[in-house]
């Protein structure tokens, strides 16, 4: 997501709430469902819209982790 690569992700656990709506994702238990969507990734369309929203998204996390761990750092090194 970082470099504008299309990403197809895990739609369970936590990698959700990570990668927004800047991923496609899938089943991975299913290989009927991988196997529509790598055939879902070779839409034009799509694949230009997760380029665009893979980097943004990127930032977004990096920024909330950034400031999470100064939060953190705070905590342990003022008490």
């Amino acid at each position: 997501m970082k470099y504008g690569t299309p990403v197809m992700a895990s739609a369970f656990s936590s990698v959700p709430e990570v990668c927004g709506d800047a991923v496609v994702y899938t089943n991975p238990y299913s290989i009927a469902e991988l196997k529509n969507r790598i055939l879902m990734l070779e839409n034009e369309k799509v694949r230009e819209t997760l380029i665009q929203k893979g980097p943004a998204r990127f930032e977004l996390i990096q920024t909330k982790q950034d400031a999470m761990l100064q939060d953190l750092l705070r905590l342990i090194f003022e008490n």
